[in-house]
């Protein structure tokens, strides 16, 4: 599970609520509708 902390239109920053780690993601879609503080159940897999 996921916190939404910075959603741009071609990036979203989130915090994982159960390590705390921040993950900077690489998007276009979802972070165009996402809000702050937001939750997200995901799997954020590696890019490249």
């Amino acid at each position: 599970m996921y916190e939404v902390s910075r959603p741009n239109g071609k990036r979203i920053t989130m915090r994982d609520l159960r390590t705390g780690d921040v993950l900077g993601i690489r998007e276009r879609n979802f972070s165009r509708q996402a809000r702050r503080d937001a939750l997200v159940c995901a799997w954020a897999l590696p890019y490249g």
